[in-house]
């Protein structure tokens, strides 16, 4: 995504300035001292806590794009996760589940709950059972392990590609066989998902096209595009194979 910011700004005679907030909000307004020192034109946010955010923003009197964190306010990118987590539960489909398992990060973000309602609408529609899981149990890799043979899980989708390769690292340690004893979906084609054996099976939603049309709007503020919410459709990547 960064690397679309930079290839368009670049382009256009700008340079940029990078800060990793880790979502706090006193990181968030010491990045956006330096970037108002350097007199920047504005900013790129991927920050969860919009509102908080979206404040220091306004009090700055910055301009703002937020990318993958649509709000109403704020004009932002993202990619439709709705139609994200449908392709993923289409995805796990094809293996002919019988008991799934939604391993999900924090269901406050819009973006992940998105997800799940899109995962749901799919599959409601099938005689399919699933269960849901949070990301921070799978600490507990033995709890993890009893659960998968109890409810006997045969497919798991995960909020993103990270969650998925961590996901299979476990179940293969505990001599499960993915895709043939249990099915992975991940979601966001990250690199590493091509560097695990098998590749994970995942949802492209085009970050390095988000970052491009994030600065697109951001240095055409003018333009009556720039108040309108710009959301791109995903595509999948990768089969369930046997």
């Amino acid at each position: 995504m960064a690397r679309g910011v930079e290839d368009i700004a670049l382009s256009q005679g700008f340079q940029v300035l990078i800060g990793n907030s880790d979502n706090n909000a006193n990181k968030a307004r010491d990045y956006l001292s330096t970037f108002n020192s350097y007199n920047c034109v504005g900013v790129i946010t991927t920050a969860f806590a919009d509102k908080q955010v979206e404040k220091l923003l306004k009090s700055q009197n910055m301009p703002c794009v937020f990318v993958d964190r649509v709000n109403d306010v704020i004009s932002g990118v993202s990619a439709n996760h709705f139609e994200g987590g449908e392709l993923q539960a289409q995805l796990i489909l094809e293996g002919k589940p019988q008991n799934i398992l939604i391993i999900h990060l924090d269901l406050k973000i819009n973006t992940f709950k998105s997800r799940i309602n899109g995962i749901e609408s799919i599959l409601k529609q099938y005689n399919v059972k699933y269960f849901y899981y949070e990301s921070e149990q799978l600490t507990n890799e033995q709890a993890f392990i009893s659960l998968i043979k109890n409810l006997k899980i045969d497919s798991i989708i995960c909020s993103n590609d990270i969650l998925a390769i961590e996901t299979m690292g476990i179940i293969q340690q505990f001599k499960f066989k993915v895709p043939e004893d249990i099915q992975i979906v991940g979601y966001d084609n990250i690199p590493f998902s091509t560097m695990t054996f098998p590749n994970i099976s995942t949802i492209d939603q085009s970050a390095y096209v988000l970052g491009q049309k994030a600065v697109s709007k951001l240095l055409n503020l003018k333009t009556n595009d720039y108040d309108k919410q710009l959301v791109l459709s995903p595509k999948r990547r990768g089969s369930i194979r046997f």
